[in-house]
């Protein structure tokens, strides 16, 4: 199997049968049959195994799909009864944590399950307050400027927020935290409040929110400076989010009904996607990744959630898209599409006459020599050389060895159409005669 290793990556290589892609530079010599099989994956929302112990919105969360945290928020409509209770979900199942030091609403959270960052929101006041989550304590650190509605991305020790509003001005504003300690950095582009982040400190997102009018804004965060990115096609305020930069996914909001709108973004191209949550509502929580995510708790006014919905792909069956029999030698695909867009082709000339090369050609019926299968029929490739030399394909001896049957198509056709025009030359004839 020299062959296999010399052409298909290290990746491939390592694990035969290989399940996945691969860019295959050169040639592949494969001895035997091959079929190749492959999966569309149909990604959908569904309620997970178990639902938050408290129903509560204007929240915040943090983690992966499989393993987050949930805290903060209030539990009412009116935005009074404050929380610091704190949630861990594993695997379908919600468990206490320990509390927070200050019970607070719209708040920011970012970082992982074991160490997840708390900051900013709005308790009696607005607040500036950050704390750390590990092992279920969580402990108090500087605070930064105060402010509400406030979104971030990145790790318990490399964090960035953004956004947000002083009560009831948006800002710009957008500050860094490391191991501790918060800093300026510059400012976003739009100000706003209500929206929503994704990605790391030195790569994040941030999108959606009030301006104070409704935005579909979208903005990089790269080293230190915002540049635009593509706009969300459902503008919103409050929704879920999860992912990276270049690869997130927002769900739900309110614009102003409550949405269950699912979105995703691609390197700067929001687009929507196959499947919506199954519960609409904003001031939710999310986190996770593009195609894994965890969306939980929120309101679908008037009534708060505790409601729990996974984002992933639903497992299809596998389907056979291409097979080669060694023994019959009959290739089989679901289907085969040809280059053939004129941005590829010049010299674009309309096909002359047809009818009488096709006259010329010879049908035949016939058995392979070599191999037993059913009887077949078609054309003697040197026979069609001599009338379609451009149909006929040869080694690398110039040896005559096969037939293009697909590019036949379109002699095909121009003959068809010859052959109309003669028809209605002979109706026009023959209504003129009977007139």
């Amino acid at each position: 199997m020299s062959k296999y290793t010399d052409f298909y990556p290290a990746s491939v290589a390592s694990s035969f049968p290989y399940t996945g892609s691969a860019t295959i530079t050169g040639s592949l010599a494969v001895t035997g049959s091959g079929n190749f099989e492959y999966k569309v994956e149909v990604f959908a929302w569904s309620s997970a195994p178990s639902n938050m112990i408290i129903s509560r919105q204007q929240l915040a969360g943090a983690g992966t799909q499989a393993a987050a945290v949930a805290f903060g928020g209030v539990t009412d409509e009116a935005g009074v009864n404050l929380q610091s209770a704190t949630e861990e979900y594993n695997s379908g199942t919600w468990s206490p944590g320990g509390n927070m030091n200050i019970a607070r609403r719209t708040l920011g959270g970012v970082g992982t399950q074991t160490n997840a960052l708390a900051f900013a929101g709005a308790a009696a006041a607005l607040t500036g307050a950050t704390e750390e989550y590990s092992s279920e304590v969580w402990t108090s650190k500087n605070t930064q400027g105060t402010r509400s509605s406030v979104a971030g991305a990145g790790t318990q020790t490399a964090a960035v927020s953004f956004g947000g509003s002083t009560n009831p001005t948006a800002v710009a504003t957008t500050q860094l935290y490391n191991s501790g300690n918060w800093s300026p950095a510059a400012n976003m582009i739009t100000a706003r409040r209500e929206l929503m982040g994704a990605g790391t400190q030195t790569a994040a997102l941030s999108f959606g929110g009030q301006t104070p009018t409704l935005s579909g804004v979208t903005e990089e965060f790269t080293s230190g400076v915002w540049t635009p990115g593509g706009t969300m096609g459902t503008p919103r305020v409050s929704a879920g989010a999860s992912g990276t930069q270049t690869a997130a996914l927002t769900f739900g909001g309110k614009d102003p009904a409550q949405l269950s709108t699912t979105e995703e973004y691609n390197s700067s191209i929001w687009s929507a996607t196959p499947a919506n949550l199954i519960i609409a509502r904003h001031f939710l929580g999310g986190t996770g990744t593009q195609t894994a995510a965890l969306a939980f708790g929120g309101i679908n006014t008037p009534t708060v959630l505790n409601s729990t919905e996974q984002y992933t792909a639903a497992s299809s069956t596998p389907t056979n898209g291409f097979n080669f029999d060694s023994v019959t030698g009959d290739t089989t695909v679901l289907a085969l599409v040809q280059t053939s867009a004129g941005k590829h082709k010049k010299n674009i000339e309309p096909l002359g006459s047809q009818m009488s090369k096709i006259g010329a050609l010879r049908p035949v019926r016939y058995n392979w020599k070599d191999i037993t299968a059913p009887e077949e029929i078609g054309f003697i490739a040197e026979e069609v050389q001599k009338i379609y030399p451009e149909l006929v394909g040869t080694d690398a001896a110039g040896k005559v060895n096969g037939i293009n049957y697909a590019k036949m198509v379109s002699v095909l056709v121009k003959s068809v159409q010859e052959q109309q025009e003669e028809i209605d030359l002979l109706n026009n004839e023959l209504d003129n005669l009977i007139k």
